[in-house]
């Protein structure tokens, strides 16, 4: 069985594309460049081209994600509210 953590899943480039999100966007949560931290782990590629995304780390992502709409979507609700 695979390790979750420790078993790369997908590549970089497809977990952007399952995640319609821009790629630059991922890789700076992959490498820390997202407010000074890793958002989403990964793993050491075994070789070149293999997947370096684990399951846990697309969980990551797809948390990041939901909680990226929510901020922008609670500020978009709170402009609007101020407005009215």
């Amino acid at each position: 069985m695979a390790d979750t953590f420790h078993t790369g899943l997908l590549t970089p480039t497809e977990t952007s594309e399952y995640l319609q999100i821009p790629q630059s966007t991922l890789r700076s949560w992959l490498e820390g460049q997202a407010a000074g931290a890793t958002l989403v782990h990964r793993v050491p590629a075994e070789r070149p081209g293999q997947p370096t995304v684990p399951f846990v780390a697309v969980a990551e992502a797809v948390s990041t994600v939901a909680g990226s709409v929510k901020v922008t979507s609670s500020r978009a609700v709170g402009r609007s509210w101020c407005r009215a």
